[in-house]
C-alpha cells in the first residue's frame, strides 16, 4: 500500500523518462539508443512493463494527452475567442511545465 506522499510507480517513472527523452531527441533516436527510457531501465522492463516499444509509445502518448487534456478544462461560457485565447494559454502553460512533452521537431517553430 502506498503512503500519502506517493511516489511514482515504475512504469509511471518510465513513461516521465521516455517523453523527456522523446521530446529532447525523437522517439526512433531514443529507442534505437536505449530501448525506451534512461540507462536503468532495459529492454527487458519495457517488455514486462508495456509490451515492446509500440506500447511504451502509446503510453508516452497518452501521458501528453493526460498532460494537455487536464490542463484544457472547460469552460462552457466561453465564447469562441475567450475559449480560443484560454486554449492558447493553457497550451502555452503546459510547455512551460513540461516542455518535453512535444518533440522539438513537431513544434512549428522549428521547421
Amino acid at each position: 500500500m502506498r503512503s500519502a506522499t506517493t511516489t511514482l510507480s515504475n512504469r509511471e517513472q518510465i513513461v516521465l523518462d521516455a517523453m523527456s527523452l522523446f521530446g529532447r531527441r525523437g522517439i526512433d533516436a531514443t529507442l534505437a539508443a536505449r530501448g525506451g527510457s534512461r540507462d536503468r531501465v532495459s529492454p527487458a522492463l519495457i517488455v514486462h512493463h508495456f509490451d515492446g516499444k509500440a506500447g511504451l509509445i502509446a503510453a508516452v502518448d497518452e501521458a501528453a494527452l493526460r498532460a494537455f487534456g487536464d490542463a484544457y478544462a472547460m469552460d462552457e461560457r466561453a465564447t469562441a475567442d475567450e475559449l480560443l485565447r484560454q486554449r492558447a494559454e493553457q497550451t502555452a502553460s503546459v510547455m512551460r511545465e513540461r516542455p518535453t512533452s512535444v518533440p522539438t521537431s513537431a513544434a512549428p517553430w522549428s521547421r
